[in-house]
């Protein structure tokens, strides 16, 4: 990949969006030239020439909301996947639901804890239709909703013991659920966003995501084995809390519907913000002009079409070429006819 990458080229359509139009199109030209085709011939338009996106127009005002409910729910959300993964063999390695003290004792992970671990990890399976499912029938900010919701009740349930087995459930639900919520999540972010910041907000994201599985070591390892596997779970309902509240500020409902490539009231403002009141109102002129001018020619015409009736009137009949065919020589009759009757 490292290799590959620099001869990878740039999507025409965001480079078009962007204001290069010269780049978008060289690469279409290369991509006409590889299939053995002759590039259309044309002009490449975008509705708006825009910069390329930064991050600070990810924090513009018809954003801020929605960026900040998706970098709370990124964090909080790997936050608590990754600790689920780290978890869930530490609690069954120090028989959680056994002893619910301060560990103290060094244990060692029995052929029974292997198997019911390997049983959790099989929940990526279970997330993927769960994600589906959901995200279709749902939409994506309902389902965003709901699995936030049910995943921080059965985080909460972990601080009740009530077995191995239920553990084993209770483990399995939650890394399900975390996963199939960030899959929500990683589709949402690209879809919400206009081309010319899309990319910039789901890079930002996703690294917000990273410190989250980061934290969740220091939560699992700092807080649940060395002081107690009940400041853990604490921990994990903090951070699930917050990513419940922010799933409620998400924008706008985005299944089914198109992508954006800029800000509809910014394309409409734009010939009036950008455009020099001077040169605009040279260009009201111009415009006026011309319509001075069309509406000048249709009088001529009218006065022309109103000479050939009278000539008509008079006696002067134009000849009619012989190769005329029978067509031809009735529509000019009629024509003739309504011409004297004006």
């Amino acid at each position: 990949m490292f290799i590959l990458m620099p001869f990878a080229d740039e999507s025409p359509k965001y480079l078009i969006v962007s204001g290069e139009g010269e780049k978008a199109r060289g690469i279409l030209a290369k991509i006409a030239r590889w299939n053995g085709i002759e590039m259309c011939p044309g002009e490449l338009v975008a509705i708006k020439e825009t910069r390329r996106g930064r991050v600070m127009d990810m924090f513009d005002r018809q954003f801020l909301s929605v960026t900040i409910a998706l970098i709370i729910t990124m964090f909080c959300g790997n936050f608590i996947y990754m600790g689920a993964i780290y978890a869930a063999p530490m609690l069954l390695q120090y028989n959680y639901c056994s002893d619910n003290s301060t560990v103290t004792d060094s244990c060692i992970m029995t052929e029974e804890d292997f198997i019911y671990d390997m049983i959790i990890g099989c929940s990526e399976f279970l997330s993927i239709p769960l994600f589906v499912f959901s995200s279709e029938y749902l939409g994506r900010v309902r389902a965003a909703n709901v699995t936030a919701g049910v995943l921080l009740f059965f985080i909460i349930t972990l601080k009740f013991c009530f077995g191995t087995t239920v553990l084993v459930i209770e483990l399995f639900f939650e890394r399900a659920l975390a996963n199939a919520f960030l899959l929500l999540v990683y589709i949402y972010t690209p879809e919400f966003y206009p081309t010319y910041v899309r990319s910039v907000a789901f890079g930002v994201t996703m690294m917000c995501g990273a410190a989250g599985g980061v934290l969740a070591i220091v939560n699992v390892y700092e807080l649940g084995l060395a002081e107690s596997w009940s400041y853990m779970i604490y921990g994990f309902v903090i951070g699930g809390i917050p990513m419940l509240i922010a799933t409620f500020y998400f924008g706008r409902e985005t299944a089914g519907q198109r992508l954006e490539d800029n800000r509809p009231e910014t394309v409409m403002s734009y010939s009036y913000s950008k455009t020099p009141t001077a040169k605009r109102e040279g260009m009201e002129k111009e415009m006026a002009s011309r319509a001075s001018l069309a509406s000048r020619a249709s009088m001529t015409s009218m006065v022309s079409q109103s000479a050939l009736g009278n000539r008509e009137d008079e006696g002067v009949i134009s000849e009619v070429p012989a190769t005329s065919d029978k067509n031809t020589l009735t529509a000019k009759t009629e024509k003739k006819v309504k011409i004297s009757k004006k």
